[in-house]
């Protein structure tokens, strides 16, 4: 009886899949923003970005970011060092149509920018080729500047934003920039001044990865086969979320993970 009832779950729930999957055929504007992960090489690695519960606010924390317990992802140290200086570990999180990274740097010996030397430094280059760089002078507020190849040249991004913090490692920072003003690939590049070390998501500055969120249209999309019980996430063909919809309880609405209701179960 137990074996037959299993089965009888299992493939009401095959259907619902099937059914989902049919809905969504040929809905590609859902699924990617523009061309699907994979049309093009990815030479980089990709950028997974995740929902924001709230809009956090641009001071170089990561506290109200809501990712308390989510690890980060670490850049490529530059094989050719052997210092510590120049790894960083980021975080990555979309909410209300912006993109927010949190990056955090190990750095024993901070060389801020002057007027006749560029010092430490982020640099963000999109698929269209255009090459963003982060340099300050001192902690605090900072803007984007375009950058030709290595050099900062005089203009400046006004929609994209940052906070540069020490720490007692090195440096986090902050940044906040509209999707449409960042596109859909990206490669993440940090310099160190004073050994020459690079993290990067690509080994080269023109390759780029793509950029990877939960898609709310898409979420909305799956209201319509939501019920109570049923918990619904689409993935990619590399295993990355893209919406996520319901949740898996029991009659009474609580989740069957932890509680004494649980430990009796078990």
């Amino acid at each position: 009886m137990e074996s037959a009832l299993k089965q009888g779950v299992e493939q009401s729930l095959q259907g619902s899949a099937q059914t989902i999957a049919a809905a969504l055929d040929g809905r590609e504007a859902l699924l990617y923003r523009e061309s699907p992960v994979g049309s093009q090489p990815d030479r980089g690695a990709p950028i997974f970005a995740h929902r924001l519960p709230g809009r956090p606010t641009l001071d170089g924390y990561r506290d109200d970011w809501g990712l308390a317990t989510t690890p980060p992802l670490p850049l490529a140290d530059d094989p050719k060092s052997s210092v510590p200086d120049g790894e960083a570990q980021y975080w990555a999180g979309v909410r209300d149509r912006y993109l927010y990274l949190y990056l955090e740097v190990v750095d024993a010996n901070i060389e801020y920018s002057t007027p006749a030397k560029t010092g430490d430094h982020l640099s963000i280059t999109d698929n269209r080729g255009r090459r963003l760089g982060f340099a300050t002078a001192a902690p605090g507020p900072l803007g984007a500047a375009v950058m030709s190849g290595a050099t900062f040249t005089g203009q400046r991004e006004q929609r994209i934003a940052a906070f540069w913090r020490e720490l007692p490692s090195g440096y986090a920072l902050e940044i906040q920039a509209p999707l449409n003003a960042i596109g859909e690939r990206l490669n993440l590049q940090v310099s160190d001044a004073n050994t020459g070390t690079i993290a990067a998501t690509a080994s080269q500055a023109a390759d780029t990865g793509p950029l990877i969120y939960p898609q709310f249209k898409l979420n909305e999309a799956l209201r319509p086969f939501a019920q109570d019980g049923l918990r619904i996430r689409i993935v990619d063909l590399h295993g990355w979320l893209l919406a996520n919809q319901g949740g898996v309880t029991n009659e009474e609405g609580n989740t069957l993970t932890g509680g004494l209701l649980s430990t009796l179960y078990g």
